[in-house]
């Protein structure tokens, strides 16, 4: 095999990523193995994307999807994670925002109460917080949004991720 230039610094560059970030190398595919709230009473109550925000009654852009339910009913994470920020941000009150392996992170908005840290790594099943009613809202509800690359993708296409019984897990 003959190796050009281009093809020596190709090599060269992906061998140098990897010794800076091993991890990079497998970037493992997480393991969705709980759901997010395990309420039978749990129901959508906005969707992802073009919808009548419900506070300023106009179209607009809704970056995840809410989930109606109790206040005070566990929110758990779905896979094994890196809990990135736990705190408050304007509009979605009380939140969590979790990483997977693969680089996609999970926010869950609106919370009661937070149980978890920033920094902490989680189990898939771990309580992260608790429904609520905070930040910019109009009932208890979760706010769930995905998102990779500073963009967000709709929580009920991602394979084998069951938000609530009943829901929304598909394979390829």
């Amino acid at each position: 095999m003959q190796l050009n230039l281009r093809s020596t610094f190709a090599i060269a560059a992906i061998s140098l990523s990897l010794v800076l970030n091993p991890a990079a190398a497998a970037d493992p595919e997480p393991v969705f193995s709980h759901p997010i709230l395990t309420l039978e009473s749990a129901t959508f109550s906005s969707p992802f994307g073009m919808r009548n925000d419900p506070i300023r009654n106009r179209p607009a852009w809704h970056r995840g999807v809410d989930i109606r339910g109790e206040i005070g009913a566990a929110i758990h994470t779905p896979a094994d994670a890196i809990v990135t920020y736990a705190g408050t941000k304007a509009g979605y009150g009380k939140l969590v925002d979790v990483e997977l392996s693969d680089g996609r992170k999970l926010r869950f908005a609106h919370l009661n109460e937070i149980t978890v840290s920033s920094g902490q790594a989680v189990s898939a099943g771990d309580e992260i917080g608790l429904m609520g009613k905070s930040g910019r809202r109009q009932l208890a509800h979760l706010h769930l949004e995905v998102r990779l690359d500073d963009k967000t993708y709709d929580p009920t296409h991602i394979d084998d991720l069951v938000i609530f019984e009943g829901c929304c897990a598909t394979t390829d």
